[in-house]
């Protein structure tokens, strides 16, 4: 039986020969074939179940046996482990799969553990069984390599980052699914993905816009969350629901201020209601109240890029100079002052048509 070359025939004559002394010599025959064999390992032969049983004995041997691998040096038995195990991440078992992704993140260098990723984002597709027990594993690596510093990214962010979409979460997923999903989002956020995952994260928030609206028995702190949550979750799609909103705040004395930034902040997000939202805060200018009229110029002063719009503020504010904050004064001359020369030459014909001395003696002040 030993010249059969099938790799489960010599263990088997190994274990009936062992029971026999006279059979001793066989028995040293059989141990001199096993220590001859060079052929490489051939854990693909093995049926799927007992794959995932010799890569977790070999990955236990591996952590005890082996020197922890470096870029540079590199054991030639693991590297074999390594290498033959590879292919076994394309298998149909999800168990194989994640025992080969386990072998790899206990045991390769860091430089090949990018090679898993892929694998485990594929088997999200599989049932809500699978998806839950990779989502703790990913998990449990994102949480065991966390972001040191920039540019350094840690290994969880360069394994998983290319498949951050993968981790968006769906209405229809059990509540489990997504608090996993939202913790390995949290995890791989950076400088280059942040405002992917804002967006992603205002979606959850989004179909309960209503309920962020301010109701006028609030607290003033309440308020100011709500508003602030309301500026977030703003789109191109509910930005004029929202700017209806925030135009009855402005008539409410306590919100009027933190209103019209709000109004700015729309203009930012939203590039499509900037000209709009500019012209509201020109007309703002001219409210009675203070307040309004310094957030108005101040909030304009951020995001001014009109010329024709930046000439009405000024005139605006160069008639109501007198009574205007010191605030808006300021703004009104970094207004002039960031300007082109064609708004700056109008600025100057309106400041003459208007009351030009009071203007100019606060400005000095200032």
């Amino acid at each position: 039986l030993s010249s059969i070359r099938v790799p489960m025939i010599a263990p088997i004559m190994l274990l009936a020969i062992r029971e026999s002394e006279s059979l001793q010599p066989e028995l040293i025959e059989c141990i001199d074939y096993l220590l001859g064999d060079k052929r490489t390992l051939a854990i693909a032969d093995v049926d799927e179940w007992g794959q995932v049983v010799m890569i977790g004995l070999l990955t236990r041997y591996a952590r005890c046996q082996f020197v922890a691998p470096s870029e540079t040096a590199v054991d030639s038995d693991l590297t074999l482990l390594l290498s033959s195990c590879r292919p076994l991440l394309q298998s149909r078992n999800c168990a194989v799969v994640m025992a080969v992704a386990q072998l790899f993140y206990h045991c390769a260098p860091p430089a090949q553990l990018s090679i898993i990723s892929r694998a485990l984002v594929r088997l999200l597709r599989g049932p809500r069984e699978v998806q839950s027990v990779v989502l703790v594993n990913i998990a449990t690596i994102c949480a065991t390599n966390p972001v040191l510093g920039r540019p350094n990214f840690a290994i969880s962010n360069n394994m998983f980052e290319p498949f951050l979409k993968s981790f968006f979460i769906r209405p229809a997923e059990p509540k489990h699914i997504k608090l996993l999903k939202l913790q390995v989002l949290t995890t791989l956020v950076s400088e280059t993905n942040v405002q992917l995952v804002l967006r992603e994260l205002q979606n959850m928030f989004e179909p309960f816009l209503k309920s962020f609206f301010i109701r006028p028995a609030e607290p003033k702190h309440i308020k100011l969350l709500k508003l602030q949550v309301l500026t977030t979750l703003v789109s191109e799609t509910n930005v004029q629901l929202v700017l209806r909103e925030l135009q009855t705040y402005v008539n409410i004395a306590e919100m009027a201020d933190a209103a019209v930034d709000a109004i700015g902040q729309c203009a930012v997000r939203v590039n499509s209601v900037a000209d709009s939202c500019l012209s509201g805060l020109v007309s703002l200018i001219a409210s009675s109240n203070e307040n309004v009229v310094s957030a108005a110029v101040v909030t304009y002063v951020n995001i001014a890029e009109m010329a024709d719009a930046a000439v009405g503020a000024i005139g605006q504010c160069a008639v109501r100079v007198n009574s205007v904050a010191d605030s808006c004064l300021s703004g009104l001359v970094s207004l002039i002052a960031s300007s082109n020369e064609n708004v700056v030459s109008a600025a100057v014909v309106v400041l003459k048509r208007s009351t030009f001395e009071p203007f100019l003696k606060n400005i000095l002040l200032t």
